[in-house]
């Protein structure tokens, strides 16, 4: 199961947390929008793309818009990530 935490919603951001059960798979999709993933808590695999990354506390993952990804939960326990959106490109704050 996804659950989504929206926590600030104004005509140029969007900023929330999600929750994904253990072993949940999210489905593969896309945005026109850059978004950008931290995992706080659990282990999991992004996939941006085609292409897979593993995840653990503290890692982040740019999205550029118009990607497909999911996050995939690959731990024991629930996986907790913060996400991000702007209006306008995350370029800028890339790492």
């Amino acid at each position: 199961m996804l659950s989504f935490y929206l926590i600030s919603n104004n005509t140029d951001h969007i900023f929330g947390v999600a929750k994904v059960d253990k072993r949940f798979s999210g489905r593969l999709h896309s945005h026109a929008e850059d978004e950008r993933y931290v995992l706080l808590q659990g282990e999991g695999i992004v996939e941006i793309g085609g292409l897979q990354h593993k995840m653990r506390p503290g890692d982040e993952a740019y999205i550029e818009g118009g990607l497909n990804h999911a996050f995939i939960s690959t731990g024991p326990e629930p996986a907790i990530l913060m996400f991000e959106f702007e209006q306008g490109p995350l370029e800028d704050k890339k790492k």
